[in-house]
């Protein structure tokens, strides 16, 4: 449910994040600088409450598992 709080370029960020992604490659991917990308990152915790990249990916890796 949390993870659909985040707009559709957070998710996107988030994704590419759970498949290991680096900050630059991330960016890379997505047409943004590493920067920017860091900035999306404190967004994505934020709204999530958590402070780890690895929640982050818990997360939507079971929001993968459980689209409701």
């Amino acid at each position: 449910e949390r993870i659909k709080s985040l707009s559709f370029q957070e998710q996107r960020v988030v994704a590419l994040l759970t498949d290991g992604k680096t900050n630059k490659e991330i960016g890379d991917e997505l047409g943004l600088t590493e920067k920017t990308v860091k900035n999306y990152l404190a967004t994505i915790f934020d709204k999530l409450g958590i402070s780890r990249r690895a929640q982050a990916a818990a997360l939507y890796t079971e929001a993968r598992r459980d689209p409701r």
